[in-house]
């Protein structure tokens, strides 16, 4: 009888240290099927600091990357980066402080204004990608090697069908707000492990408060669909944010039509492990 492989083995393994004296040893990685070998399934294995190891089924489904374990590396993550400052968003100084937070840098008085009106009602329904959006999206990223997907806005049955249809776990939030959707803390509460992705869309008006703190508490990759003026009509404190994350090597930008696809990694071990090098895409900001 031929061994079926499940496809969710195909994904994150974790590797924990061996004898004493290596309480840190632990390490990720990124499975993938190697061919069969004769009645054995065998996986290749490649680790954050650049090992490849070889292994077969019992040995890579004791690896598999814990999601408590995820959990916790995601609130840890979250409180030494510090983004378990609350946003105060009630008036136009607290967001400016917010923004702040986020992105340092000097913002304009009508960029704060114009952030301070669009949270009062943030319809980030039209901000959403269409089908061909997405798809461009999946041509240059393996979400499907990701544990999940969380989608912290509304997505059409058609946008999460799509993306099931690749092979992807999602996971929709029941967002109740801009803060308590991607606040700082907000998505390590709500249990998103180390191993998921986070994908939306947003206005250009409330990116520069939403995209650090999706950013900071992200596990592996942060995809964000953003009008292609997020990058031409850039200020300083925006360009210099993004050009800190081209400059570590962790950002990809990616056309699609009259939008852009800011893909974030947080680290580029992750960025070699899940970007496929396809597509309409570049990696220098023109400033």
């Amino acid at each position: 009888m031929a061994v079926v492989v499940p496809r969710h083995l195909e994904e994150l393994v974790m590797r924990e240290p061996h004898g004493r004296g290596r309480r840190d040893g632990r390490k990720l990685g990124v499975s993938s099927d190697l061919e069969r070998q004769g009645r054995s399934h065998k996986f290749q294995i490649m680790y954050e600091d650049g090992e490849i190891e070889e292994v077969g089924l019992p040995e890579l489904h004791a690896r598999l990357a814990s999601t408590t374990l995820g959990k916790k590396a995601a609130r840890s993550t979250a409180v030494q980066q510090g983004a378990s400052a609350d946003w105060a968003l009630e008036g136009v100084r607290a967001v400016e402080a917010a923004l702040g937070q986020g992105m340092p840098g000097w913002h304009s008085r009508t960029k704060v204004v114009a952030l301070h009106t669009a949270l009062t009602r943030p319809d980030l329904v039209q901000y959403q990608p269409s089908t061909v959006e997405l798809g461009d999206l999946l041509s240059i990223l393996m979400l499907e090697k990701t544990r999940r997907v969380f989608l912290p806005f509304g997505w059409t049955e058609e946008l999460r069908a799509i993306l099931l249809e690749a092979g992807c776990s999602v996971r929709q939030l029941l967002s109740t707000g801009i803060r308590e959707s991607v606040g700082p803390g907000a998505l390590a509460s709500r249990g998103m492990p180390c191993a998921d992705a986070v994908v939306f869309g947003s206005s250009s008006k409330l990116l520069d408060l939403i995209l650090p703190s999706v950013v900071e508490q992200d596990g592996i990759v942060t995809a964000a669909r953003v009008p292609i003026e997020y990058i031409t009509m850039g200020d300083e404190a925006r360009v210099k944010w993004l050009r800190a994350r081209q400059d570590e090597g962790r950002m990809v930008l990616c056309r699609s039509g009259r939008c852009l696809w800011v893909v974030i990694f947080t680290t580029v071990f992750w960025k070699d492990g899940l970007f496929r090098g396809a597509g309409d895409t570049f990696e220098m900001l023109k400033v």
